[in-house]
């Protein structure tokens, strides 16, 4: 995943629910979580993406800058075929952890999207208190086969 305006340039890794039945998160602050029970990019529909803010005896993580992404900032994800898949922001959401839809953020959409998650607000008890939602749009695709 590429987001030029933020600095961002992480690797993928694939993940999918945890043994209680919550979204696994990477085990490193630099990767970016695609979730495999959602959407595929390229494919249509919803893909949804985490990562992490900060990190322990770190600092910074991979989406310590998410919350300066605007509708209309470009995100780009990288097929391991090489295909290039380009994304617009569209909208972005706080919402505290207790009133987070995951059933809303998870589901699928009519044009294929791209959804961010990550932790935002005050960090209190071990835990952020928010939660960073973004949406983006599909909006150019460049296959790697033909170059165009």
């Amino acid at each position: 995943m590429r987001i030029k305006r933020i600095g961002v340039d992480a690797q993928l890794v694939a993940l999918n629910l945890t043994a209680d039945g919550a979204m696994d998160v990477p085990n490193s602050p630099q990767l970016v979580a695609w979730y495999d029970f959602t959407g595929k990019p390229g494919l249509g529909g919803n893909a949804v993406f985490s990562g992490h803010v900060d990190w322990r005896n770190y600092g910074p993580a991979v989406f310590w800058r998410l919350k300066e992404l605007v509708p209309g900032d470009g995100i780009d994800v990288v097929l391991t075929d090489g295909t290039l898949i380009n994304y617009r922001v569209t909208a972005a959401w706080s919402y505290p952890v207790q009133e987070l839809q995951m059933s809303e953020i998870l589901a699928q959409t009519s044009a294929e999207s791209l959804t961010l998650i990550t932790c935002t607000g005050q960090f209190a008890g071990g835990e952020y208190t928010d939660r960073l939602v973004l949406r983006a749009i599909r909006t150019g695709i460049v296959r790697a086969s033909t170059g165009r």
